[in-house]
């Protein structure tokens, strides 16, 4: 398991350009759902997988061996010494193993998942600043690794090499250096490290790109769909300048349908801390905006 993992960080390292060890291997080795890459590691969950099965067992192995019978009983009273300390926080904190062995069904995806949890929330709380913990609990949002997930089956769900490279480095907290290739921001500003100021500086024109090419998907699917639409549609409300990014005409008995496209950035001025406090904090409070 040590060695698989091993590979997997050099091969990781290889692919972003950064030495392994100063990859955050705590996140990386996490679900995409909590913010990681989904390179789960053999050596976390081997134990899992071991009682798991030792679970399953358990059942059987007194009716078989009579003098296991104290042995067993012990280590369910007691799981500590067999699960591991920090998997047992994680799990419910009163008779562990015998709320195992009432539902033995998925039980390795189950204890996996309370195991990589627990390595999730760790990751939050022993964040370095409030803007790492927004960062992390952004991650944990619904849809943020949607890119991560997608299979590259046609070139639109494809990503070059250096896209797949910057994002990784965005998602991890880790510098790009994009002063080494860009002089300032359009605003005048310099560039920090981690390319935050371009992605929420409506000046520098990131937002508003990302923004227009998230609209030029939803127009190509409806297109593809031969669902009749508008894009900006001016003078669309009563005593309003507000235009809606599409608009699908006829889409169900003469029904039309407004679709807004926001973009909630969780270091963005008019959200940040408030981000740093739960996951999907960022995309309520910028849904609630645009509500006001």
């Amino acid at each position: 398991a040590s060695f698989h993992d091993s590979m997997t960080q050099e091969t990781f390292s290889l692919v972003l350009g950064h030495d392994s060890a100063n990859l955050p291997w705590d996140q990386v080795s996490l679900p995409v759902r909590l913010g990681g890459f989904g390179m789960l590691s053999l050596s976390t969950t081997s134990c899992p997988a071991f009682v798991a099965s030792w679970i399953h067992s358990v059942v059987e192995l007194p009716l078989r061996f009579p003098a296991l019978i104290s042995i067993i009983d012990n280590l369910i009273q007691r799981p500590s010494g067999l699960i591991g300390k920090s998997l047992v926080k994680s799990l419910p904190p009163v008779k562990v193993l015998p709320d195992l062995l009432a539902r033995p069904k998925k039980l390795q995806h189950r204890l996996s998942h309370e195991l990589y949890t627990f390595q999730s929330r760790k990751l939050v709380e022993h964040s370095p600043t409030a803007r790492d913990t927004s960062r992390l609990l952004s991650l944990q949002g619904k849809g943020a690794g949607a890119w991560l997930n997608a299979s590259p089956t046609s070139q639109g769900f494809a990503l070059r090499p250096c896209d797949f490279r910057l994002a990784s480095l965005v998602r991890l907290g880790l510098p790009i250096h994009l002063s080494d290739w860009i002089g300032a921001c359009n605003c005048g500003a310099p560039l920090d490290e981690s390319g935050y100021h371009l992605l929420t500086c409506r000046t520098g024109g990131g937002p508003v790109w990302s923004h227009e090419s998230i609209a030029g998907v939803w127009s190509d699917c409806l297109r593809s769909l031969s669902i009749h639409h508008r894009r900006e549609l001016r003078n669309r409300y009563i005593d309003s300048d507000c235009r809606p990014d599409i608009v699908m005409f006829d889409v169900d008995l003469g029904s039309n349908i407004d679709l807004d496209i926001s973009l909630a950035h969780p270091w963005s001025s008019e959200i940040y801390p408030s981000s740093a406090e739960k996951v999907g904090a960022a995309a309520s409070l910028k849904g609630k905006q645009k509500k006001g």
